[in-house]
């Protein structure tokens, strides 16, 4: 049962440091996250991102999540 706990412990820990690593791989690539947010929002079926537009709106949703 140690080696078990021994392994989680160390699966655990190893976890923590990926995903620290890879946060910090998202923060850097992250340069322009309206361009991010357009993308996604075109991804999601909307094509109009006129001033005041279901798109626009959608994109600003998802750039201020981003920026977060």
């Amino acid at each position: 049962m140690k080696k078990f706990e021994s392994f989680v412990s160390q699966l655990q820990k190893w976890v923590q440091k990926d995903k620290s690593n890879f946060m910090g791989i998202i923060e850097k690539e992250v340069e322009n996250p309206f361009a991010v947010a357009t993308a996604a929002a075109k991804k999601e079926g909307y094509k109009d991102f006129s001033e005041d537009s279901a798109g626009a709106k959608k994109r600003d949703e998802i750039a201020e999540a981003i920026k977060e």
